[in-house]
């Protein structure tokens, strides 16, 4: 919640400060981004405050596992980094948190709430405390968004916020271990796609290139391992990305 009060601060500052020094139609621009701005603000703050309640209705737990997810969110352990490392425990996890199709629809409503404010890229972190359910999966039960970097856009906050809060309460896989509990952190960043991703034939192009260096890897003298991260991670992309076509092609009448 801090966050996205110190990001309607910092964004009404900044357009105020432009606007006083801009000509009148300029101003008028600016005063209109202002209230746009803070309209998607005040959204993202009424769902999050939603969510806070949801959390706590679905989860009621004692003081002390409260305290223990603050802990478990503020030391998360970055499983990117551990699988990078060989630690292929974590492949299933990182697999889901990097699967396009996770928190698809919430993602897009961040991405048309804030993407078109921040100007270049916002550099972020998403912690989640995880509460095991079963022996192979968990459910994120609290998370976070935190900037990264020195001088973020002053929208990156928002943004981080809600992509955070789109996780909450979703199932994602776990170790087979003892442990019930978990911090987990997914670095990420966003920016601006490109225009021809909006370009069906373009998205069409991209996905046959992505099969035909498919069948390269798998056929080539080097071939991929298909049980790798490397190559179930490829396989996810290429999933989405022919769902992405189709969806574009419909849109288009093709």
């Amino acid at each position: 919640m801090a966050g996205i009060l110190a990001a309607m601060a910092g964004i009404t500052l900044i357009v105020r400060a432009r606007a006083d020094s801009a000509m009148p139609a300029d101003r008028a621009a600016a005063v209109t981004r202002i209230h746009r701005v803070a309209e998607k603000l005040e959204t993202l703050r009424r769902r999050h405050l939603s969510s806070l309640r949801r959390q706590r209705e679905d989860a009621p737990v004692a003081l002390e596992r409260e305290i223990e997810y603050e802990k478990l969110l503020a030391n998360p352990v970055n499983i990117k980094g551990e699988l990078n490392a060989g630690d292929r425990k974590w492949e299933s996890t990182v697999l889901r948190f990097e699967d396009l199709f996770f928190a698809k629809e919430r993602r897009i409503e961040c991405g048309q709430l804030f993407g078109q404010e921040i100007e270049k890229i916002c550099h972020y972190e998403v912690g989640m405390a995880i509460e095991r359910t079963s022996p192979n999966e968990g459910k994120i039960v609290r998370v976070r968004g935190t900037v990264v970097g020195d001088q973020p856009e002053p929208l990156c906050q928002a943004f981080a916020d809600c992509i955070a809060d789109a996780r909450s309460g979703l199932t994602v896989p776990l170790p087979d271990d003892p442990r019930e509990r978990y911090g987990l952190v997914q670095k990420l960043q966003s920016s601006h796609p490109p225009k021809q991703m909006r370009d069906a034939r373009f998205v069409q192009n991209m996905v046959d290139e992505l099969h035909s260096l498919k069948e390269q890897v798998m056929k080539g003298p080097n071939h991929m391992d298909p049980d790798s991260y490397q190559y179930k991670s490829g396989l996810q992309k290429l999933a989405y990305f022919e769902r992405y076509a189709a969806e574009l092609r419909e849109r288009e009448g093709k």
